[in-house]
């Protein structure tokens, strides 16, 4: 491969939040690229051996003036965030634009994507969306990948576990994303089912920690353990449980949680909510449930369900990982993406 590609995205820390693990990955794989970062929640962020590289967005002047420089370095930009992030779209355009919009359906005005050439999304429902918008062309649709081969299955299960264990690990960072990413519902969800066990990973920023814990007392759950150590190994944790959950509403998260994907490499079948639009795949090949309606009873029936046929469904959930999200399968790809561009150039 011989071009070159600056990345740009927000958090930048991919050892624990998804889209940078998504992120870093693919730059990882294409010549060990950098990633530019700007983004309100740190004040300096540097790796210089990752490679990555963030300012907090008071900088801006800073960055208007040394992102052109920056981009000039390299054959392709690749934005990796937001499908209406103006603070990237306004500033950056010296290379061709690759856009994988992780999350959004309502893009800024028209020309702002004047030299993008390609937009990626990460669901049939959001290409289908966003057709009505973009040329078709213009759009792509590639599934986030991850290492297939890192994350595997606990071998040797033969029957249902007694003690049954779900896993939350897509933890919000302010108060009013609490509600659209179903953590009230599931709060609810887990009082129904006392003899369940789970699992709240929650990262250490934000402010809403504190609001998780109060809600814990205050409903006297005795069933929930939140962890909120970074875990440098997310298989040890996942591992310990038997379903993955992301009771996300619409527009409450990433429509392709990385954490479920993850689970799902490890043979977790998957019970999200409606706004995760993967669902369908999970039910077409019975590796999980989509619950359209966001009311804790459902989600408890899903969960009761899953455990009920969990044996079958974590087998089809670690096939849909290889067949759908085999990180592989990404690059080649983003590979052809980047060669169409520079060869119609």
């Amino acid at each position: 491969m011989s071009f070159k590609i600056s990345y740009w995205s927000g958090w930048l820390l991919p050892e624990m939040e998804g889209i940078s693990k998504e992120v870093y990955a693919l730059a990882k794989h294409f010549n060990n690229s950098p990633i530019f970062g700007f983004n309100k929640n740190f004040h300096i962020r540097l790796d210089v051996k990752r490679k990555l590289f963030g300012f907090n967005v008071r900088y801006y002047l800073i960055f208007k003036a040394i992102a052109p420089l920056i981009e000039l370095r390299y054959s392709i930009t690749h934005i990796y965030d937001d499908l209406a992030n103006w603070f990237y779209l306004k500033n950056l355009g010296k290379r061709p634009i690759v856009l994988t919009a992780t999350v959004g359906d309502r893009p800024l005005d028209l020309s702002f994507y004047k030299k993008v050439k390609r937009i990626v999304v990460d669901s049939k429902q959001r290409l289908d969306r966003l057709s009505n918008i973009f040329p078709k062309e213009k759009l792509e649709l590639i599934y986030p990948g991850i290492d297939i081969k890192f994350f595997t299955p606990i071998t040797g299960i033969k029957k249902n576990p007694k003690v049954f264990k779900v896993l939350f690990a897509s933890s919000p960072a302010t108060p009013e994303e609490m509600e659209d990413r179903g953590v009230y519902r599931l709060l609810d969800c887990a009082s129904m089912l006392p003899d369940i066990k789970f699992t709240f990973l929650w990262r250490p920023w934000g402010t809403t920690l504190p609001l998780i814990k109060d809600e814990v007392l205050k409903r006297e759950l005795k069933n929930i353990t939140i962890y909120t150590e970074v875990i440098n190994d997310m298989r040890e944790i996942i591992r310990q449980h038997h379903i993955v959950v992301a009771p996300f509403s619409k527009g409450g998260g990433k429509p392709c949680p990385t954490s479920v994907l993850e689970a799902l490499s490890c043979g977790l079948p998957a019970v999200v909510g409606s706004g995760v639009e993967i669902g369908d795949i999970l039910e077409e090949n019975s590796a999980g449930i989509k619950v359209n309606k966001d009311d804790p009873n459902s989600m408890a029936i899903a969960i009761d369900k899953v455990r009920k046929d969990w044996i079958h469904m974590k087998n089809m959930a670690r096939k849909i990982a290889e067949k759908f999200f085999d990180q592989n399968k990404t690059f080649l790809a983003y590979e052809k993406i980047y060669n169409n561009i520079l060869n119609s150039i």
